[in-house]
């Protein structure tokens, strides 16, 4: 009878531990996980965030780059509204901000500086390639998908494209969307056609693919522009 008995003792015993030991299994693991929630990310997106504004302050207090400033470009470099009359234009250096590129169905609204090799004017707006609006030629323009142009997939054919730079303002409608790998600009019917890319998607790691977003639009309206060399 004994013998039974601490059978049942210790059977009754590992019955009740284990359902203890399970509860520990799973309770253990969730408490170790709300707590790195509330305390790690917290501390992680603080970090972060102070990486990102010692990053731009940087980009600001660049002497290469003395263009950046806490105003807008509306408020350092006046838009025209000229659309007709023949336009001078004062010669604008490398990496100088000098326009605006909207399109109002699509939510696109991007500073564009001239040249697209600096990654600083690329964090912070769009950067044109060669010729400017008005010169006569194609106007390359090139950004970043997870960037400013991260709407420009939002564009639709006939779309309005307004390029509103400091000599004056051109106006275009959408003709031609594509993805594919290059683009000849010889393709272009329209001399004077805007021709905006970037990478064909927004992830992070989509600048990498080959295929790029081309967004290919014809000049509706804008004024003649010569720049005045003295």
């Amino acid at each position: 009878m004994s013998l039974k008995r601490k059978k049942n003792n210790a059977s009754s015993s590992s019955q009740s531990i284990k359902p203890h030991k399970v509860r520990n299994y799973f309770i253990m693991p969730l408490l170790y996980t709300v707590i790195l929630l509330v305390v790690a990310l917290p501390i992680q997106i603080l970090s972060k965030d102070m990486i990102h504004n010692n990053i731009m302050q940087g980009y600001k207090n660049a002497t290469t780059h003395s263009y950046y400033d806490e105003v807008s470009i509306e408020r350092k470099l006046p838009l025209s509204q000229n659309v007709t009359q023949d336009v001078k234009y004062q010669p604008i250096a490398l990496n100088e901000a000098y326009g605006k590129i909207t399109c109002e169905k699509a939510g696109l609204n991007c500073d564009v500086y001239r040249g697209a090799d600096s990654k600083s004017n690329l964090r912070l707006g769009v950067g044109s390639v060669d010729a400017l609006p008005g010169g006569g030629k194609p106007v390359v323009v090139y950004g970043y998908s997870t960037k400013c142009f991260k709407r420009l997939s939002n564009i639709k054919m006939n779309d309005e494209v307004v390029f509103n730079t400091t000599y004056g303002k051109y106006t275009y409608k959408v003709s031609r969307i594509m993805v594919t790998e290059s683009f000849d600009e010889k393709s272009l019917t329209n001399g004077e056609s805007l021709v905006m890319y970037c990478a064909n998607g927004s992830d992070v790691f989509d600048c990498n693919k080959p295929e790029k977003l081309y967004v290919i639009a014809d000049l509706v309206s804008g004024p003649r522009a010569v720049e005045d060399v003295q």
